[in-house]
């Protein structure tokens, strides 16, 4: 059985501390079900779009997906962490509408804060989250269940614009 985690919307998430990040305390913007999280980093794009799922029944964590610009370079770095006790060779699957099932998103590495699935990617590969409105992750619990985690792609064309232009911006400061 399929079992879909009743999700907080991301836009009340915001209290959640980002993941690598420095002491200085994000700058955040909401787009739609998107934030825009800017933070000082040495040598690295400032700026990132995130979105967070709550499980409500035990008040965790599930998901946090992001995006970021690389800068100068026509790529993003996609970062997705899923709590710890997942099995890692299924990777996630994540389906955008009714379009097809996208595969591609495998585990790199786990650690305290769970597991991470990172990975490049171009205009072209983040399309369909461009173009989408709804969309479903789903991994594969420790006792072999699908876990079904619900994403929205409301404003995440607008958010991923305002990051692209803050992180360019960023870049040609140099």
């Amino acid at each position: 059985m399929n079992k879909i985690l009743p999700i907080l919307p991301a836009a009340l998430l915001l209290l959640a501390t980002a993941s690598g990040s420095t002491a200085a305390e994000p700058e955040n913007e909401i787009y739609g079900d998107w934030a825009v999280r800017c933070v000082e980093r040495q040598e690295l794009p400032p700026c990132d779009i995130v979105q967070f799922a709550q499980n409500l029944e035990s008040n965790t964590q599930v998901m946090q997906f992001s995006v970021a610009h690389a800068g100068r370079e026509a790529s993003y770095g996609v970062q997705i962490v899923v709590p710890l006790g997942v099995l890692l060779l299924q990777g996630v699957a994540i389906r955008v509408d009714e379009g097809p099932v996208l595969t591609d998103y495998n585990f790199t590495r786990c650690n305290e804060a769970g597991c991470f699935i990172e990975r490049m990617a171009t205009d072209e590969i983040l399309e369909p989250f461009k173009a989408g409105q709804a969309g479903v992750l789903v991994v594969i619990d420790s006792d072999g269940q699908p876990l079904s985690i619900p994403l929205s792609f409301q404003g995440f064309t607008q958010a991923l614009k305002v990051m692209t232009e803050r992180n360019r911006e960023w870049a040609d400061s140099f």
